[in-house]
């Protein structure tokens, strides 16, 4: 990305704003070009008709939509389990909670389930028992709800924030230990 500095358009019309760098493609009686504001990246704004105002619905939803981001890159950088590194993300936990199934499954019909291959977060396959099965999906449980409730108390916060100040005194990237 340059140097340049952004601006902000405004969609006269509709009071759509939005951040470019080059405004040149914006520069008919359509849209109104401003200098951004320099907070532009975290706040939301709203066209009033002469200014750029702070927009505390647009601002929240713009902290919820970066929490949420923030919850699946930490989930998708994977989890500690007994066994190394794997993934941790909704495709582990659904291939977890399939294959301790059907493991169970051959026991219940009395055949013994044979070690699966379990592929580790760096590719690598690794043998997994039903017991070694059952400790993955705990381990992929357990920080797969640490991190949501990480995600609902950041929430929360962005809920009962009552103004864009309240909004910008919150870490969205606190907490999310690995």
């Amino acid at each position: 990305m340059s140097d340049e500095a952004f601006n902000a358009v405004i969609e006269k019309a509709s009071g759509a704003v939005f951040f470019v760098q080059d405004a040149s493609d914006y520069a008919d009686d359509a849209y109104a070009v401003l200098p951004a504001p320099d907070d532009f990246m975290r706040q939301r704004y709203a066209w009033d008709g002469a200014q750029l105002v702070s927009d505390i619905a647009m601002a929240k939803a713009a902290a919820l939509e970066s929490i949420s981001g923030r919850f699946y890159a930490v989930l998708g950088q994977g989890c500690a389990s007994p066994k190394g590194w794997v993934d941790c993300d909704d495709k582990a936990q659904a291939r977890i909670t399939s294959a301790v199934s059907l493991m169970r499954e051959l026991t219940t019909l009395g055949q013994a389930p044979p070690a699966l291959s379990w592929t580790m977060f760096d590719k690598s396959p690794e043998p997994h028992t039903l017991p070694d099965l059952v400790q993955l999906g705990i381990a992929i449980g357990i920080r797969t709800q640490t991190l949501f409730g990480v995600k609902q108390e950041l929430e929360g916060a962005v809920e009962a924030a009552t103004s864009i100040e309240d909004l910008n005194a919150i870490n969205i990237d606190g907490g999310w230990s690995a």
